[in-house]
């Protein structure tokens, strides 16, 4: 069995064709029924379905797949990117099923997908608009500029009309945020940005100016998918 104590794992069958996921929750359902069908032995615990796939899909297509059809205690959101041009997509899981599914190319543009907690058809808590300030800051970029240091201001931004509903894509209830690219294989990802701990009074600076591979522009086919926290 496949050892797992780290955040990203490479390796595998998946290293000749490697893919990334993310879990968010999905909120909906009743939190007792969630404990029953967890107790009860309906299904596994959602980490334990991650662990699955991650020891047995060899590619973003099987991953997903897997996903899809995997029984769940409670309702989910996975966000998954791969490394071919046009591999991303969002599940938003029921406990059975799927209960919606968005890929790549048809997000705003066709080159990125964004996801906020929330139903993308349904709309968000009044004061939890996330979704307006990253579609704001997306709207500001195209595959020819944007960056890793992009990304990462993504997920610093607070630029939120607080009077309007909208919040900060990082606010006081982020607990990690994180920007990793995953080179070549059979190369591990490398990590270039990453923050845990408490949320500052003072917003960060922007990155504006970066030099070498991490200030180098993102291909369309390396920018999959956006899981905003």
């Amino acid at each position: 069995m496949a050892t797992f104590n780290t955040v990203q794992k490479a390796g595998g069958c998946a290293s000749l064709s490697p893919w990334s996921l993310s879990q968010n929750e999905r909120d909906q359902g009743d939190v007792r029924s969630n404990w029953l069908r967890l107790l009860s032995g309906s299904a596994p615990a959602t980490f334990a379905q991650i662990r699955r796939v991650a020891e047995d899909a060899c590619s973003f297509g099987e991953a997903v797949g897997m996903l899809r059809a995997l029984p769940l205690p409670a309702f989910s959101y996975f966000v998954l990117a791969g490394s071919q041009r046009g591999e991303g997509a969002v599940l938003a899981r029921d406990r059975e099923g799927v209960a919606d599914e968005w890929r790549l190319p048809k997000g705003r543009d066709g080159w990125w997908l964004l996801e906020t907690n929330y139903d993308r058809l349904g709309p968000p808590a009044p004061d939890d608009k996330r979704r307006a300030v990253a579609v704001r800051f997306m709207a500001r970029y195209s595959p020819a500029n944007f960056t890793l240091g992009a990304m990462w201001n993504l997920l610093s931004d607070r630029s939120a009309n607080a009077t309007a509903g909208e919040r900060g894509v990082w606010n006081n209830e982020t607990v990690y945020s994180q920007v990793m690219v995953q080179p070549p294989p059979p190369a591990m990802p490398t990590l270039h940005w990453q923050r845990r701990g408490d949320y500052p009074e003072d917003p960060p600076a922007p990155i504006s100016a970066l030099s070498g591979e991490v200030g180098a522009a993102v291909r369309p086919s390396d920018v999959q998918a956006v899981a905003v926290m």
